[in-house]
């Protein structure tokens, strides 16, 4: 059983939430389920391909899977 406080929303940075936050206004429903996501995953590897793809467009990282990992921190 996952552990809340490993979650990967936990290991982002407060400034990198609040941005995912607004884009929830623009596009409730993919937004909100990127945030699903990282809330119930404790690895950046096992995101689903639709929240890596949201998270290389909202921070515009290009389309590189991998970049998605520097979001996280290893706290």
């Amino acid at each position: 059983m996952m552990n809340s406080n490993d979650s990967l929303i936990n290991k982002m940075s407060v400034e990198n939430i609040n941005i995912l936050l607004a884009d929830v206004q623009r596009y409730p429903i993919t937004t909100q389920s990127c945030i699903d996501d990282i809330k119930n995953n404790i690895s950046w590897m096992d995101l689903k391909y639709d929240t890596i793809c949201i998270l290389n467009d909202v921070f515009r990282m290009g389309y590189n899977p991998t970049n998605v990992a520097s979001l996280f921190t290893n706290k």
